[in-house]
């Protein structure tokens, strides 16, 4: 499939979370109004190094305004993932063929890795009630690893490296041992 793309230095969209944009670049306010007009979904891909990172997150725009010198500010909520395949131009935005990734593991067999990242989401919201809102989804037992994972990565990993690695990782399983990883770590820090 192609497809235009945001490129964003730092900012990585998962599924099931939640990104504010402010587009003031013309060429992402017209590929916004292109989507606007349309399927109201927009891709965005984080730079690393100066490169458009290979796995990136498709979202939809749940909100628009545009501003009276015709910048948007915009809430985009994370929906799937795909995978830059080709990239086929860098102008006026990157347009790439594309594919959807179709996660190959949806249940972890490892209930026990699940309940240690909840404690350790317990745990923060015991200490900041204020995040406590943001964070109550994590707590639905009816979500599925992956939703699990990109909810809470989605919300409390900051680094950008890190909730790369959780976008391009296709397996549950390892998503979840990353996460704690991370949480973990965080937690000792």
């Amino acid at each position: 499939m192609k497809m235009d793309i945001m490129l964003l230095e730092g900012v990585v969209l998962l599924p099931k979370s939640v990104v504010p944009l402010n587009i003031f670049e013309p060429r992402y306010r017209k590929m916004l109004n292109d989507s606007l007009e349309g399927s109201r979904t927009f891709a965005l891909a984080s730079l690393i190094d100066q490169r458009p990172a290979r796995y990136f997150g498709v979202g939809l725009v749940q909100s628009s305004i545009q501003n009276q010198d015709g910048t948007y500010q915009l809430i985009l909520e994370g929906v799937d993932r795909y995978r830059m395949d080709k990239i086929l131009s860098t102008e006026p935005v990157l347009t790439a063929e594309c594919e959807k990734v179709v996660l190959y593991s949806r249940v972890s067999k490892d209930q026990v890795l699940r309940a240690k990242i909840k404690k350790i989401v317990k745990t923060i919201v015991d200490q900041y009630p204020q995040v406590a809102e943001n964070l109550s989804g994590v707590f639905d037992d009816g979500l599925d690893d992956s939703d699990f994972c990109d909810l809470t990565g989605g919300i409390l990993v900051g680094d950008p490296r890190v909730k790369q690695k959780l976008l391009e990782t296709e397996s549950a399983e390892k998503r979840l041992t990353l996460l704690h990883e991370f949480l973990d770590t965080a937690r000792l820090s």
